[in-house]
């Protein structure tokens, strides 16, 4: 009787350990299939020995995204530039880069939120309202919270698919996590008070590409995860309810990894039109890969983290990859 009583707790334990086991969207045999579509095209001294020392005439961009194009269509499934468009530079290249813009599908940008005072505080009302769509309404939790904002030109915020702040978080010395949200103020043109709004970090818009859903299918418990309904998986017609866990307050616990990716240049894009036909549903990344290039907001963009010092984009595509590989399916096990 002991025996049978015995089995039947074991059984029931087994049940309920089971059952508190995460059906993660991508198993670990799959997780190999993320990696082959992320592309890092880097600005190194390969790119700069091509195309002169940045900055780069904007031209430069826009020739890139044309040679990604086949028959009017986009190739990759996104294009990430980790580069501040931040002021106009020549009406004739900035034109052309707004057209490469309106032109692909899926290109995405991003843009300075800083905890200093200093910055850009005077912006049209068109690209505010703009702005507003990328962004959610203010809630309570634990948000890394940010002052000032320096934001990319209308003309190409208008163009491509997302724009977002690329934000670390600036209370850490050494990497460990990352911020998918983060609040800053708000004023309220309307009723001319301030308030605040929750922004997507760009690593956040890129997951929301991968899954093809929009800002109102997010659903943020800050400390616990941000739920995304109605995700597409692995191309299927199926959707399914998704939740990424946070470590603390809105950020994930970046999982570093061995780069696994594809490691090319930005320059091999535009000299090399068969490497640019194999881009074909690709996740391209594109930053500062040089420690002797300033970035355009003072700092080489060059970070500690405990597996030693990374590029801006490399911790982008960590965090991007982390939040792929702890993403769970809610029911349906």
């Amino acid at each position: 009787m002991r025996k049978n009583k015995l089995c039947v707790f074991l059984i029931i334990l087994t049940l309920l350990s089971a059952c508190q086991t995460k059906n993660f969207v991508y198993k670990k045999t799959e997780q190999h299939q993320i990696f082959q579509k992320m592309v890092l095209a880097a600005i190194d001294s390969k790119s700069m020995s091509k195309l002169g020392e940045m900055p780069w005439k904007r031209s430069a961009y826009a020739d890139f995204l044309s040679r990604l194009m086949d028959k009017g269509k986009a190739l990759p499934g996104f294009v990430f530039f980790d580069i501040y468009f931040l002021t106009k530079k020549n009406k004739k290249t900035d034109n052309l880069l707004a057209n490469a813009f309106k032109a692909i599908n899926g290109d995405y940008i991003d843009y300075h939120i800083g905890s200093s005072t200093d910055g850009h505080k005077s912006y049209s009302e068109k690209l505010l309202q703009l702005l507003k769509t990328k962004t959610l309404p203010d809630q309570d939790g634990s948000f890394i919270e940010l002052k000032n904002m320096m934001l990319p030109i209308y003309k190409y915020a208008r163009y491509v698919d997302g724009f977002a702040p690329a934000v670390l978080d600036p209370g850490e010395d050494i990497k460990k996590t990352f911020p998918l949200f983060v609040k800053v103020p708000w004023k309220n043109s309307t009723v001319g008070k301030k308030e605040k709004r929750i922004f997507p970090n760009i690593v956040m818009l890129l997951i929301m590409r991968h899954f093809r859903i929009g800002m109102n299918d997010l659903k943020l418990v800050p400390g616990e995860y941000v739920q995304l309904n109605n995700a597409l998986i692995n191309n299927s017609k199926d959707r399914k309810t998704v939740r990424i866990p946070f470590e603390k307050g809105a950020s994930i616990k970046l999982l570093f990894t061995k780069n696994k990716w594809q490691h090319i240049s930005f320059s091999d894009i535009l000299n090399k039109p068969a490497l640019a036909k194999t881009m074909k549903d690709k996740y391209i990344f594109t930053g500062l890969y040089e420690q002797s290039v300033q970035s355009s907001d003072r700092n080489t963009d060059f970070w500690p983290t405990p597996v030693g010092r990374k590029y801006g984009v490399e911790i982008m595509m960590h965090a991007f990859t982390t939040a792929l590989r702890t993403a769970y399916i809610v029911g349906n096990r």
